[in-house]
């Protein structure tokens, strides 16, 4: 599936270590794998990357950042904690971030609802007394995961943000841990991609095989299959002449969650069609599992603010690209393998 998620009661070091070796990441109180993003005005595939630390070898330019930050401030890393320094320092820091983001550095832990399940670590940067720079990540048996890194942008001239994901990743070699998951890159150049500075990287394929990033065929990925078939379907639609607007729907992972599987819509992209009542429209998607083409009748659904308990960056509120509204199902109306029936489903829908 594009999006599974899992709420762990316990997990181990080697229980962790699973989940990051099949493309899972955490999210909070979660454990969740997803395989594409709505990022940047288009779909992405998201590529989990991992880079393997027995043959690590820090680069000159990071023993350069390294001695810097070391010269001129005191780094501390151990087990992680909360503050008030980094509440304040990750509500400045996050207005960089793009996408769905936690109010609070709390919400992103959840320290009291997981019981220190997870086995978090921080790498902390001190001038003087003050907080300028950290980051948090969470130990297997032989994985070290990063979660986040927070800095001070009035000093930004010593690439602390860098400095903190080197710092982590020569924490993991010399403690005998065997990869360093820095989360994932996306199958179009964004700025994820500073991470392909740390070495060379292994990819997870969709067979869940870890090759090296320079095998990788980005063509294979999920994104490209869904952005074609969508253009099949906007070809059809012309074809017979009927209006519609397409929206890129950064709501699509709740079509995952239980109960409302059979509410929402699983699909990143969808065509909006005027509907026969006001209120109501025709939704059209291309579902990536089945391989199907489906059609809806929705509606505004009263349920989004309930639902969506994150912050949404302003770069997804462009009512021109992305669904702003969330949109639940009212009726089905069919579905097909075929573009072309697609379109003439949705023709006789609007009679």
């Amino acid at each position: 599936m594009l999006v599974q998620f899992y709420i762990p009661k316990t997990l181990s070091g080697s229980d962790l270590d699973f989940y990051l070796s099949r493309g899972w990441f955490r999210n909070s109180l979660l454990l969740h794998h997803s395989e594409v993003i709505c990022l940047d005005e288009k779909v992405q595939s998201i590529v989990n990357i991992r880079l393997p630390l027995s043959e690590y070898k820090s680069k000159r330019n990071f023993r350069k950042i390294r001695n810097r930050v070391e010269r001129d401030f005191e780094v501390v890393i151990r087990r992680a904690s909360l503050t008030k320094e980094k509440e304040d320092l990750y509500r400045h820091h996050k207005k960089r971030f793009k996408g769905f983001l936690f109010e609070d550095l709390d919400q992103f832990l959840m320290p009291s609802h997981t019981n220190t399940i997870f086995n978090t670590w921080e790498v902390e940067v001190y001038d003087g007394e003050k907080l300028i720079a950290y980051s948090l990540f969470d130990l297997g048996e032989e994985s070290v995961a990063s979660l986040i890194g927070i800095y001070d942008k009035d000093y930004s001239q010593y690439s602390l943000g860098t400095f903190t994901m080197v710092a982590e990743v020569e924490f993991a070699k010399k403690h005998g841990f065997r990869y360093y998951y820095p989360g994932y890159i996306l199958d179009h150049s964004n700025e994820f991609d500073y991470k392909l500075r740390l070495g060379e990287m292994e990819y997870l394929n969709r067979q869940n095989v870890w090759r090296p990033l320079s095998e990788i065929d980005k063509s294979k990925f999920p994104a490209n299959r869904i952005t074609a078939k969508m253009r099949e379907l906007e070809r059809a639609l012309t074809d017979k002449q009927l209006p519609f607007i397409q929206r890129l729907n950064p709501f699509y992972t709740l079509g995952y969650i239980e109960p409302y599987t059979k509410t929402f819509t699983k699909s990143t992209v969808v065509f909006l069609l005027p509907g026969a009542m006001p209120g109501f429209f025709l939704l059209a998607e291309y579902h990536f599992e089945k391989g199907q083409f489906s059609a809806h009748i929705v509606r505004e659904s009263p349920l989004k603010d309930s639902l969506l308990d994150m912050q949404i960056t302003p770069d997804l509120l462009d009512e021109n690209t992305y669904l702003t509204q969330l949109y639940q199902f009212e009726q089905h109306i069919g579905t097909t393998p075929d573009a072309e029936q697609m379109a003439q489903m949705l023709y006789e829908a609007r009679l």
